[in-house]
């Protein structure tokens, strides 16, 4: 049985005259208003890029440190037909950047590979044994895309090897850059580009934009350039929202053209994946377009088993056939990958979630391993502890004499520092400030436990509000200020995502009318219908069905409002997100 951590609701309260401001100088609705301020959105001018935007937001490429040097050593290699292989990681970041520069090499003329290692046996980023298989295959250029920026002794190989190696990323750096003939990452503390918190596949896009010009002579490019660069903002979107990124700056004008585009997009193997996630169904069907959540939660999973279970190459051979019914099969394997997966996960959660219960009180820091557990879904399982039982959790497969993990953390725990801390005692590690991976010997991991404990402990003693997590909410917002004008606003808030959610209302005391229903498979899910200020709207929890037993007359409620179709009508649905009994 899973738990759930109490939050406390925080109702946000923004800069009123910043607000006030944009609702006069753009006529918005003061609650959508309310929401961009609360988001730091407060200059009108910046609330129109926000609300329209352009790809004509999107930073220069070459005010990327180093992009310069990348550029000028591809088109070397363009010029000379170089033996070329482009190196990614094999979750879905990884490769479609992979995707986005090979293709575009091979629009330039230039005939290159693509290499990703296998999860299970080689481990994330780039290692010395990869690099020296490569370069007995006679490959003279190595291109990294969403990994690289931390292997420095791949990078002395390559080296002494006589390959040259480029490196693209945008991972956190570490005490020193790889030596590469260019590390292009937006991460570096001396790069100066505008916006640090790009995908991989943002990165390589901004990588290829910049030969496009350099092999163009210019600005203006040719309409085969164009048209590449337009087209693959599809997967650039795929991306960057399956990694995680926040939904702001560039990341939300590459995800508001590429969800436009998806369906559209020239690929055999991306429309066979729209087909068999279900996605093409609904849009056939006439309903809404693609958004961010179908890539996160239909899409992309199906691309991330593959890799998680071993066979990332199945991914990469979906976007690069030409053939349709190949394409078809392909999709259907990635399907049953996902299945496979789900049942992984389902099964390490409940006795990882046994492992944390045995020792009563969860510790400052969970850190598990085990033999029998599958290292692809361990980033998975931790998220999942992580949302139970609110605490940095690391979670390893013991592979005779190495531990090979995932790690997740809480709001305000920066896990790549904690185990910076500790990499005394690791072979491998990298990542961002909330999900890592690592590597270790196994006679080091009680070592490694004991001291993640202890740097947890004390970072939570330090700041105790660390271990309080809270829910944060836009604003209260009354029922009879909810209506199609205020939805269709809020529409141009979309896409949401990370650091960018959907945005959640408070109503108080708000009186539960007619009797409430169960619904769903196991009765999963709870309806019912909600009124206030002389208004009554119909409201849906999912997964929520046993707040059934705490529903009294007057209730508080998180909720977002949305249109839905019931019942052959549409109308004014509320989206359920937390109950509590009202005063």
């Amino acid at each position: 049985m899973s738990r759930s951590v109490e939050k406390r609701w925080i109702i946000r309260h923004p800069d009123y005259a910043s607000r006030d401001a944009i609702v006069r100088e753009l006529g918005i609705s003061p609650f959508v208003a309310a929401i961009l301020v609360n988001r730091g959105i407060k200059d009108p001018d910046e609330v129109s890029r926000f609300l329209s935007p352009r790809l004509a937001h999107l930073h220069e490429p070459f005010l990327m440190k180093d992009m310069e040097k990348a550029v000028d050593r591809l088109q070397k290699a363009v010029l000379n037909r170089e033996r070329t292989v482009i190196y990614g990681d094999y979750d879905v970041d990884g490769i479609v950047s992979s995707l986005v520069v090979r293709d575009f090499l091979r629009l330039a003329g230039l005939e290159c590979d693509i290499y990703i290692p296998d999860r299970l046996t080689e481990g994330y980023d780039l290692s010395p044994a990869a690099v020296e298989r490569l370069a007995e295959e006679g490959y003279s250029l190595l291109v990294t895309v969403d990994c690289g920026v931390r292997a420095s002794e791949a990078a002395e190989r390559a080296a002494r090897l006589g390959m040259t190696m480029i490196v693209t990323d945008h991972h956190e750096v570490g005490d020193e850059l790889p030596p590469a003939a260019a590390v292009v990452d937006p991460m570096r503390p001396d790069c100066g580009y505008p916006f640090k918190r790009l995908a991989g596949v943002g990165v390589a896009y901004k990588l290829v934009w910049a030969l496009a010009r350099r092999l163009a002579g210019g600005e203006r490019l040719p309409d085969l350039f164009r048209d590449f660069l337009l087209d693959y903002l599809s997967v650039v979107a795929l991306g960057t929202v399956c990694d995680v990124v926040p939904l702001l700056g560039e990341n939300r004008v590459f995800v508001h053209y590429g969800l436009r585009r998806l369906a559209s997009f020239r690929n055999v193997g991306m429309r066979s994946l729209l087909e068999e996630s279900g996605v093409l169904r609904r849009l056939m069907q006439g309903q809404q377009g693609i958004t961010a959540r179908d890539l996160a939660f239909l899409v992309g999973p199906r691309i991330n088993a593959a890799g998680r279970l071993g066979e990332a190459e199945t991914g990469l051979e979906l976007f690069s056939t030409t053939d349709a019914s190949a394409a078809r099969r392909i999709a259907a394997r990635l399907g049953e990958l996902n299945t496979r997966r789900q049942k992984l996960e389902s099964e390490i959660l409940q006795q990882a979630r046994d492992l944390v219960a045995a020792g009563g009180e969860p510790p400052p820091a969970i850190v598990l391993a085990s033999p029998d557990w599958h290292q692809g879904v361990l980033g998975i399982v931790a998220s999942r502890l992580v949302n139970e039982f609110y605490r940095p959790t690391f979670l390893g497969c013991v592979e005779g004499d190495t531990v090979r993990g995932s790690a997740r953390s809480i709001e305000g725990f920066d896990i790549v520092a904690s185990l910076t801390r500790c990499s005394d005692l690791l072979e491998r590690y990298g990542g961002h400030a909330g999900a890592a991976g690592f590597s270790l010997k196994a006679d080091r991991l009680e070592e490694f436990a004991e001291r993640l404990r202890e740097d947890a402990a004390a970072s939570f003693s330090r700041n105790p509000k660390l271990l309080e997590p809270a829910v944060f909410v836009e604003s209260e917002l009354p029922f009879d200020a909810i209506d199609d004008g205020l939805l269709a606003e809020m529409d141009k808030l979309a896409p949401f995502g990370h650091e960018h959610p959907k945005p959640l209302f408070f109503a108080g005391n708000v009186e539960v009318v007619g009797e409430p229903r169960l619904v769903g498979a196991g009765n999963r899910h709870l309806v019912m219908h909600l009124k206030r200020d002389g208004r009554t709207f119909r409201a849906i929890a999912f997964n929520q069905g046993e707040k059934v037993r705490e529903l009294r007359r007057f209730m508080n409620v998180l909720f977002t409002p949305r249109l839905e179709s019931y019942n052959g009508m549409t109308g004014i649905q509320l989206e359920i997100h937390g109950l509590r009994a009202g005063g």
